[in-house]
C-alpha cells in the first residue's frame, strides 16, 4: 500500500519496522588528522546533539515524553581501508575522529551467498546450528509472503525528481524490481521493514519521516545519512516499569494507542550523492535485497536492519560519558544491563558506577531471551551465566559503548559497533533483544503477551524410560514453534533439550517423550518460543523421575479347557505387583506352546491377572506351560509360567421334539428342544438321513429343520448330523407326520333377514385326517358386505359364528369366510347366507271398553317383535277420542280421562332400525250414563194402580230395553 501525505511528491510507503535511534553514516575525509572538516562535524552533531535532555512534557493522561530534537541519534560511518569500504556506528564527532584513525575494523559484507553450499555450510559459516539458519530463512520468507502483525508508514519528505522520487531509469537488481532509483530506494526501505515485522506486534502504525538529501560528499569523503527516534515516553498505560523511557515506537506497542500522533516517530536522512561516485573507491549504494554487495558498493539494507533496532530500541539514553539517567530516570536498556565485576544492573547503580560500567570490559545483557539464544548459537563472549558481552572498550567510545553487542562476539552479529562481512539478514540476536526489551509476543494484538500454560507434567511421579506426552495450553492465538526443555533441580536451569521445534498451531499442544534415565524429585518441563525466553511455559510444581524395579508375579490358579474348547469366560490366573507403576497401568503379554491360545489378557487396579484360554484340536492332553511376562512403564518387567490342563474333547449336544406335523405339499420348521452345543465350536449341521421323507429339507447351523412341497402323507423320521470344529459327530432324529389339509361341510339353508340382529349360526362341519375335529383351529377371513360376523368359533367339530345384516342390504348372498389349521395345513372355507328383506314389526291389541272418564293399561294382544330392533314407537292418530293416550316401548297403552262415550280407534305407529313402520288399530268402547225423559202424571187420591208410562229412557251404548230399572 502506497499513500500520498499532502502532496503527490510525499509518498508513504507499506512496511514493518523503522529506526527508534537515529544514525548518521559519514565517509572519511582525513583520516591521518583527525579532525573533521567543519561541515561533517556540523551535520553530527545536529544528528547527535543531547539538548533535549531535561525537556519533559506531560500528556494529559499523564504520559511523559521527550522530544529528542532531532538529537541522541546512532551515527554510521564509513572509510576505506585496504581498498575496502569500513562502516562504523557512533554518537558524536569525538568518537568519529576516533573512527577514522583507529585501523582493524571489520569490513562492510559484500555476500552472503557462497557457491554450492547448502543449508548446513552456510550456517557453519555464521556459526549456527543448521536448524537455526533454517529458522531464519523461513522468517524472512514469512515475511515476504505478508505475515505481518504491525504496520508501518515511511513518510517520504523528498520533492519532486529527488530522493525517493529520483526519475533516474535503473535495472532490476538483487530481487529489487524497481524501475527507477527513486523507487528502488523505497523498495529497499520497505523489504527491511518487512524483515524486521516478521518478529513484532503492534496494532499502532510507525511513521518513519524519510529522506534521501545531497550531504557532505567530496574526495576525501561524505556523510552517508542518519536516521533516529524522535520521541521517548515513560509512564504511559501498559507501561512495563514506571518511571522508565521507552523509544516512542516500543511506547506506542504497549500502550496500544498512538502517544505521538502528532508528529512522525522516526526520522532518516540519507545522502543521494553517494550514488553520484562522490566516494573513492565506491560507485554507489546498493540496492539489492539478496545481500550479495558488489565491489565497490554499500549494502544499504543492512546498514537499515541495524539502524531499525536502534530504533526500535536497541540502545541507552543515559550519557556514558558521566553515568546520568537520562533526566535522571531508567530506559528501556538499563534494566538489562550488568556488571560482572560489581553484580549489579545499572538501574541499581550510582552515576559513578555507571561511568565505570562503560569503560570496564564487563557490562553484559542479562535479558533471559538473549541468553537462550546466545547459549544456544554458542557465542564466544558469553559469561558463565550465558550473558552476551556489551561493547564497552576503554577508553569511552560514546554512542558505540554499552548500546552495541562486543566487537570480538562470534559469529559475527548485526548490532556491533562496526557492520560486519558475511552478516545473513536475519537480524541474528537482534530479535531475542527485542523480546527482552518489551516488544513482546502478542499474536492477537489485545495488549496482552502471548503466555503458554498448564504445562504438564507438573506432578506424581513418572520413570524413566518410560513413554509419556507432555501437554501445554497456549493463549492470545500464540502458535509459534516451541522448544521443550527438561529441569532436574526444580527449574533452576534447563539442560536437557527435549525437543529443538515443535510445531505448535493450536489452543493446545502436545509431544510424545521417552522420559530419560535419571533420577529427580525436582523434575520440572519448560515450553518456550524457539529461540526466545517468552512466551513460556514451565510445570507449576516438581514432579519425580525415578529409577525402574521389575514388577513381582505370583500365579494364583491352573485353567483346564478341553481340545478345541472356545476361549470362555476370563478366568483370574495370577497377581501382579509394581514398586513404580499403579497396577492398572502394567502390560502383559504370553508366549504360549502350539495349541493353546490366550486372549483378553488384563490387569486389574488390584493387580489381578486374568485371560482367556483356548486348547486347538491338536493341543496335548494334559498340563501346558503358558509363559507370560508382565512390564511395567518403565520397560522392567517379569517373566512366569501358567498350567493349563487340557481334557479330551466332547460330542455335540442337541435334540428334537419326538414328533411333529406338516401338511402335505405345506412347509413349516422344527426347531431343537436341546440347543446345539458344543466344548469347542459347531463346524456343520447337516441332514444325515431324510428316512422315508421326500419333500424338500435342510438344516441351519442352529439346528433348525426347514420342510417344504412335504410328501408323501404319512410318518417319516429325519436324521441330523452336527460335527464340531474337532470333527466329532452326533446324530439326532425326529418324526415327521405328513398330513392333508383339515375339510368341512358347509351348512346349508342359513338365512338372515336385512336389519336383523346377530344371531348363532352354526356355518359348517368340520373334518381332519390327523387331528381330532374339535381341535382344528379357526380363523376369520373375507366377509361381505353388510354382513357382521363375530366370535367365530370351533364348537365340537363345527363352526359357529354369530351372523348379522344390515340394514339396507340388498337380498341375494352373503358369503362368511374361514380357514381351518390342524397345526401344520390350512384350508380356507366359505358359508353362504340368504339375505332377505327387512320385515315390519309386528303388534296386535284386543277391543277395549272403559266408562266415561275412566283409565286403563292396554297390554298387546299380540306382543311387539322385529327381526332387527325397534327404534320408535308411538301414537300415531287419536281419531275421534279425545281422552289422554300414550305408549311405552314394549307397545303398552296408557288411557286416562276416557272421552266422549263412543266406540274410536287409536292408531299405533311401531317403526324399526331400518325405518320400516307397522301401524295398529286400537279400538276402544266408552261407556256413559243412560238418560230418562221424564212423563207428567195426574192420578185422585185413592184411585186403583194403573200400568203408566212414567218415562222415556236412551242410552249411547245400550239398547233401551236392555237398560235396567230399580224402584228408588
Amino acid at each position: 500500500m502506497i499513500r500520498f501525505k499532502d502532496q503527490p511528491s510525499r509518498v508513504a510507503l507499506f512496511a514493518a519496522v523503522l529506526l527508534s535511534t537515529a544514525t548518521t553514516i559519514q565517509a572519511q575525509t582525513n583520516p591521518s588528522s583527525g579532525v573533521l572538516p567543519p561541515t561533517m562535524r556540523a551535520e553530527i552533531d545536529r544528528f547527535t546533539h543531547r539538548d533535549a535532555e531535561g525537556q519533559t512534557q506531560r500528556l494529559e493522561n499523564g504520559a511523559e515524553f521527550t522530544d529528542f530534537q532531532g538529537g541522541l541519534q546512532q551515527v554510521q560511518l564509513v572509510k576505506m581501508q585496504e581498498g575496502k569500504p569500513v562502516l562504523g556506528c557512533v554518537a558524536n564527532s569525538q568518537q568519529a575522529e576516533r573512527f577514522f584513525v583507529e585501523t582493524g575494523a571489520k569490513r562492510l559484507p559484500q555476500s552472503l551467498a557462497q557457491p554450492s553450499t547448502g543449508n548446513a555450510e552456510a550456517a557453519k559459516l555464521h556459526g549456527m546450528s543448521e536448524a537455526e539458519f533454517s529458522g531464519y530463512l523461513d522468517m524472512i520468507a514469512r515475511a515476504k509472503d505478508g505475515q505481518r502483525t504491525a504496520t508501518f508508514t515511511i513518510v517520504n519528505m523528498d520533492g519532486a525528481g529527488e530522493g525517493f522520487n529520483d526519475p533516474t531509469a535503473t535495472s532490476s537488481v538483487g530481487g529489487n524490481s524497481g524501475t527507477t532509483r527513486g523507487q528502488q530506494r523505497l523498495n529497499l526501505f520497505a523489504e527491511a521493514a518487512r524483515i524486521w515485522n516478521i518478529e513484532l506486534d503492534s496494532t499502532i502504525a510507525i511513521r518513519i519521516q524519510s529522506q534521501f538529501d545531497p550531504l557532505t560528499c567530496g574526495a576525501g569523503g561524505a556523510v552517508l545519512g542518519s536516521a533516529g527516534t524522535q520521541q521517548a515516553f515513560r509512564n504511559f498505560a501498559n507501561a512495563p516499569f514506571a518511571n522508565t523511557f521507552y523509544a516512542v515506537a516500543l511506547a506506542n506497542k504497549l500502550a496500544g494507542s498512538d502517544l505521538s500522533s502528532a508528529s512522525n516517530d522516526i526520522g532518516a536522512t540519507f545522502n543521494s550523492s553517494i550514488d553520484t561516485g562522490c566516494l573513492p573507491g565506491v560507485t554507489g549504494w546498493y540496492y539489492g535485497f539478496d545481500n550479495s554487495t558488489p565491489s565497490g558498493r554499500i549494502n544499504l539494507l543492512v546498514v537499515l536492519l541495524h539502524e531499525f533496532g536502534h530504533g526500535l530500541g536497541f540502545q541507552t539514553f543515559a550519557d556514558t560519558t558521566n553515568g546520568a539517567l537520562f533526566n535522571g530516570v531508567n530506559d528501556q536498556w538499563t534494566r538489562n544491563m550488568f556488571d560482572t565485576s560489581i553484580n549489579l544492573s545499572w538501574d541499581a547503580m550510582t552515576n559513578a558506577q555507571r561511568m565505570s560500567s562503560s569503560i570496564g570490559g564487563n557490562l553484559f545483557w542479562s535479558g533471559p531471551s538473549v541468553r537462550i539464544a546466545a547459549t544456544a548459537m554458542n557465542a564466544a563472549v558469553l559469561d558463565p551465566a550465558g550473558r552476551l558481552r556489551l561493547f564497552a572498550p576503554n577508553p569511552l567510545q560514546p554512542g558505540s559503548s554499552v548500546s552495541h553487542y562486543d566487537s570480538a562476539a562470534v559469529p559475527n552479529l548485526l548490532m556491533e559497533p562496526a557492520i560486519n562481512a558475511g552478516l545473513p539478514l536475519t537480524l541474528d540476536l537482534t530479535r531475542q533483544l527485542m523480546r527482552d526489551i518489551g516488544w513482546s509476543r502478542d499474536t492477537n494484538t489485545d495488549l496482552i503477551a502471548d503466555s503458554i500454560t498448564t504445562v504438564t507434567p507438573n506432578a506424581g511421579s513418572v520413570l524413566a524410560g518410560s513413554a509419556s506426552t507432555i501437554t501445554w495450553s497456549n493463549t492470545g492465538g500464540f502458535n509459534k514453534p516451541v522448544a521443550i526443555e527438561l529441569s532436574t533441580d526444580g527449574g533452576a536451569t534447563f539442560p536437557t533439550l527435549i525437543a529443538a521445534t515443535v510445531t505448535n498451531t493450536n489452543a493446545s499442544g502436545s509431544f510424545p517423550w521417552t522420559v530419560p534415565n535419571v533420577n529427580s524429585t525436582q523434575a520440572r518441563i519448560r515450553v518456550r518460543e524457539v529461540s526466545y525466553a517468552a512466551p513460556v511455559g514451565i510445570s507449576s510444581a516438581n514432579f519425580t523421575i525415578s529409577n525402574n524395579t521389575p514388577p513381582s508375579v505370583s500365579v494364583t490358579s491352573s485353567p483346564s479347557r478341553q481340545v478345541g474348547s472356545a476361549s470362555g469366560v476370563a478366568v483370574n490366573f495370577a497377581t501382579a505387583s509394581d514398586a513404580q507403576t499403579a497396577a492398572g497401568s502394567l502390560t502383559l503379554s504370553a508366549t504360549p506352546p502350539a495349541g493353546i491360545v490366550v486372549t483378553s489378557l488384563a490387569i486389574n487396579g488390584s493387580g489381578v491377572i486374568s485371560g482367556q484360554f483356548s486348547a486347538s484340536c491338536s493341543a496335548i492332553l494334559g498340563t501346558n506351560s503358558v509363559p507370560f511376562t508382565v512390564s511395567d512403564a518403565g520397560g522392567a518387567s517379569s517373566a512366569s509360567n501358567v498350567n493349563v490342563t487340557v481334557t479330551a474333547d466332547s460330542d455335540p449336544s442337541f435334540g428334537y421334539p419326538a414328533s411333529a406335523a406338516v401338511a402335505v405339499a405345506g412347509s413349516g420348521t422344527i426347531s431343537p428342544s436341546t440347543a446345539l452345543s458344543d466344548n469347542g465350536s459347531i463346524a456343520s449341521v447337516v441332514v444325515q438321513s431324510p428316512g422315508t421323507y421326500t419333500g424338500t429339507r435342510s438344516v441351519n447351523t442352529s439346528g433348525v429343520i426347514s420342510l417344504s412341497n412335504a410328501a408323501p402323507s404319512g410318518s417319516h423320521v429325519i436324521t441330523i448330523r452336527a460335527t464340531d470344529n474337532c470333527n466329532r459327530s452326533t446324530d439326532r432324529s425326529v418324526t415327521v407326520n405328513v398330513n392333508a389339509a383339515p375339510s368341512f361341510t358347509a351348512s346349508s339353508g342359513l338365512t338372515q333377514q336385512s336389519g336383523s340382529n346377530a344371531q348363532l349360526l352354526t356355518l359348517a362341519t368340520l373334518a381332519d385326517d390327523l387331528t381330532p375335529a374339535s381341535n382344528l383351529t379357526l380363523a376369520l377371513g373375507a366377509v361381505s358386505s353388510g354382513l357382521a360376523v363375530s366370535n367365530l368359533v370351533n364348537s365340537s367339530g363345527s363352526a359357529r359364528a354369530n351372523v348379522g345384516v344390515a340394514c339396507g342390504v340388498a337380498s341375494g348372498t352373503g358369503t362368511v369366510g374361514f380357514s381351518i389349521n390342524d397345526g401344520s395345513a390350512t384350508t380356507n372355507a366359505v358359508a353362504n347366507v340368504a339375505i332377505t328383506p327387512d320385515s315390519a314389526p309386528n303388534l296386535a291389541y284386543a277391543p277395549q271398553t272403559l266408562n266415561a272418564g275412566g283409565n286403563a293399561t292396554v297390554t298387546p294382544s299380540s306382543a311387539l317383535a322385529d327381526n332387527g330392533s325397534i327404534a320408535t314407537i308411538g301414537v300415531q292418530s287419536f281419531g275421534t277420542y279425545t281422552g289422554q293416550a300414550s305408549v311405552n316401548t314394549l307397545g303398552e297403552v296408557t288411557l286416562s280421562n276416557a272421552q266422549p262415550g263412543g266406540n274410536h280407534t287409536i292408531v299405533i305407529r311401531v317403526t324399526d332400525a331400518c325405518a320400516l313402520s307397522r301401524d295398529v288399530n286400537l279400538a276402544v268402547s266408552i261407556n256413559s250414563a243412560p238418560n230418562a225423559a221424564v212423563q207428567s202424571l195426574t192420578r185422585q187420591q185413592g184411585s186403583a194402580a194403573v200400568e203408566s208410562a212414567l218415562a222415556t229412557l236412551s242410552d249411547g251404548q245400550t239398547a233401551p230395553a236392555a237398560l235396567t230399572l230399580s224402584l228408588g
